[in-house]
C-alpha cells in the first residue's frame, strides 16, 4: 500500500514495529555501520518476514558474508565511489575534438 520510510534505530524493535515492518515486502539497510546493516537485514527477513533486503556495505570484505547469510543485494559504497571518480575524472580530461 505505498511506500513507507522511516529514519531510527533499526536495532530497535519499537522502531521496526511502528514502520510495519512484517507488512514489508523490501528492507534497505542504509547506514555507515556494516555490522548494523547485516543485523537488521537478518533481524527483517528471520523475525518480521520480509521477503528482500537490500544493505549498503563499506567493507568490501564484507559483501560475501552478507549475501552468504542471505542479504539479498548489497550495495558496495567503497567501489561505488571509486566508480564515481573514476566516472567523473574521466570526463575531466577527455576533450571533444
Amino acid at each position: 500500500l505505498g511506500e513507507v520510510a522511516i529514519q531510527g534505530d533499526g536495532c530497535s524493535s519499537l522502531v521496526l514495529g511502528e514502520a510495519g515492518l512484517s507488512r514489508a515486502d523490501i528492507f534497505v539497510a542504509t547506514t555507515g555501520a556494516d555490522d548494523v546493516n547485516l543485523l537488521t537485514c537478518q533481524v527483517a527477513k528471520h523475525h518480521y518476514g520480509v521477503e528482500k533486503t537490500i544493505s549498503t556495505v563499506y567493507l568490501p570484505e564484507h559483501e560475501d558474508l552478507f549475501k552468504m547469510l542471505g542479504v539479498d543485494m548489497t550495495i558496495n559504497i567503497t567501489n561505488l565511489a571509486i566508480e564515481c571518480l573514476e566516472t567523473g575524472m574521466a570526463d575531466l580530461f577527455v576533450e571533444e575534438v
